[in-house]
């Protein structure tokens, strides 16, 4: 394992750290945008039922695709490179964050809104105040599952759609050179940020 460490940071001329760094940028960046968004559009579809029927079926559908099926879709659209990447962990991320937070908002019983509205909450006051503590596990689940989504399709992603930094560059170098040792480190560098994010940050 010790020359397995001594060899993985020459991989593609890059230095180890730098192949994580760009591996956390690109999940940041993406996760963040998947997580802003898909927070919005699950509260909304929550909290108005006509919105829900109209597109929460279209939430499911992305639900269904798996990752890696959106490689070709994204290449035509962006081309080769970062934003390709970036759209992959996107749209992978996006799917379980609106549905867990639709359902979490759904589920608050409805005593709890009455309850609000006897003693004067009216309107956004009612969502902040009631709808999203009572949610806020849901929500949270949601962000996990988006998390664990997002960060398979970023390895992935980045073995294909050919960029020259980051873990998943790091693999395919390594499968190519038939350098097992190196290989291994890098599944066990995405494996430990995987747990640090998890443990950490949700």
């Amino acid at each position: 394992m010790c020359n397995a460490m001594e060899k993985w940071p020459d991989l593609g001329h890059h230095s180890g750290g730098e192949h994580v760094l760009m591996s956390l940028s690109r999940w940041a960046v993406a996760y963040c945008i998947a997580a802003i968004t898909g927070l919005f559009i699950g509260m909304l579809l929550g909290a108005h039922r006509i919105m829900h029927r109209l597109f929460m079926p279209a939430v499911y559908v992305l639900q269904l695709i798996p990752g890696l099926a959106w490689i070709p879709i994204a290449i035509l659209m962006f081309g080769i490179g970062e934003i390709t990447t970036i759209f992959m962990i996107f749209i992978t991320a996006l799917p379980p964050i609106v549905i867990s937070t639709t359902g979490g908002i759904m589920a608050v019983p409805r005593i709890y809104i009455n309850v609000a509205r006897m003693i004067g909450l009216r309107g956004w006051k009612i969502f902040f105040k009631v709808l999203l503590p009572a949610s806020l596990i849901s929500i949270i689940n949601g962000l996990r599952i988006g998390f664990a989504n997002g960060w398979r399709v970023l390895i992935a992603a980045e073995m294909i759609v050919g960029v020259s930094l980051g873990l998943g560059y790091c693999l395919i170098q390594a499968r190519w050179s038939l350098d097992f040792e190196a290989a291994l480190v890098c599944i066990i560098i995405i494996c430990v940020i995987g747990l640090l994010v998890e443990k950490i940050l949700l």
